[in-house]
């Protein structure tokens, strides 16, 4: 029934779009409700959006073929014609730009100053690294404000405004420290890259050099684990013998499940004792790893970033799954002649020039 439903309401959704659709001569908007009208700039960046999207989804990273042209158009996509869901993302983006922009000014959100000069300077920044490409496609500062800088600066002051510490869904104290010293880990580590440096050549370590490296690092984690030694001590030491000018011991906290480490890592942190250290050897480095209580690690929680951080992973998918039921129920209306202007296949075409 579930799947029927969401079915209907997408019908729905689409019955409503065909019936305020419009076939403009005016090719300077693109899609509006009865509150706001989005310039067409804004739906050709999400088409361009949705386009990286499908050559992500589309990429055959088995190929040998070392053809630079883009033909992502030609694919078939979620068992659709690329060309039609690129169209139908890019819509799609600009629905949850529209309900973003409606529930932030509906809940009386705003920036502060120093908020607004972030936001403006990071859209700066990717508009002069951008600028040439972005004007080849019909996309104006202004409309790459609001679809690249303005759109992430609402969704996220939006998501702060319902379950933020004084959020109108907030999360009690002990809801967020419990998910917090269930789910993440707090560890640290430094590491020594199995290579050398001779008469300006890098090569390999031999066998024997590996293993002498894995002695050093085996001892480290022994003194730790003896109770000689802290990790503080140890990154001290091994910063002397080294020669190095910085000690590179680094600490992080995070869930260790979710992150980019590979699995030798991942099973080394996850099995590793609290207060104890490991010495392992990962691709071409060899790590000591030092594993911290979670539990000393709750006062994290007092920065906001922090916070933050761990309420998106409670509530980051139902909050996205929220704005997107309100964008498929959104009333549009449609600028067809525009759109049919700014397809998919300009964009292909001004990638592989």
């Amino acid at each position: 029934m579930r799947v029927l439903k969401k079915a209907a309401t997408l019908f729905l959704a689409a019955a409503m779009l065909l019936s305020a659709a419009s076939c403009s001569g005016d090719q300077t908007w693109s899609v509006k409700t009865s509150e706001e009208t989005l310039p067409i700039g804004v739906y050709i960046y999400n088409t361009y959006a949705a386009y990286q999207e499908a050559y992500s989804q589309t990429l055959d990273t088995s190929s040998s073929s070392t053809s630079s042209s883009l033909d992502v158009l030609s694919k078939t996509i979620e068992e659709k014609p690329a060309t039609e869901w690129i169209e139908n993302r890019a819509l799609e983006l600009c629905r949850l730009n529209l309900v973003v922009n409606q529930k932030f000014n509906e809940m009386g959100l705003s920036f502060t100053d120093e908020e607004t000069e972030s936001v403006q300077n990071d859209v700066n920044t990717a508009w002069n690294q951008n600028k040439s490409f972005l004007e080849s496609l019909g996309i104006a500062k202004e409309s790459f404000a609001s679809a690249y800088g303005w759109y992430s600066a609402k969704n996220s002051k939006l998501f702060e405004a319902i379950y933020g510490r004084d959020g109108t869904n907030a999360l009690s104290d002990d809801e967020v420290e419990s998910y917090f010293t269930e789910n993440y880990t707090h560890f640290g580590w430094f590491s020594k890259a199995l290579t050398k440096t001779e008469d300006g050549q890098n090569s390999n370590m031999t066998d024997e050099e590996i293993e002498e490296v894995q002695k050093q690092f085996e001892e480290y984690a022994e003194q730790i684990n003896n109770g000689g030694q802290s990790i503080e001590d140890v990154s001290s030491n091994y910063t002397t013998a080294e020669g190095l000018e910085k000690n590179p011991y680094s600490e992080y906290t995070e869930q260790v499940g979710n992150t980019s480490l590979n699995e030798e890592l991942k099973n080394a942190i996850t099995d590793l004792e609290n207060s104890k250290a490991v010495a392992v050897k990962s691709g071409n480095y060899y790590y000591l790893i030092y594993k911290y209580n979670i539990q000393d690690s709750v006062s994290q929680l007092s920065e906001d970033n922090a916070y933050m951080n761990v309420v998106a992973d409670m509530k980051g998918e139902e909050f996205a799954d929220t704005i997107q039921s309100e964008a498929e129920a959104l009333v549009i209306e449609t600028n067809d002649g525009a759109l049919q202007k700014y397809n998919p296949s300009r964009i292909e075409n001004e990638l592989n020039k």
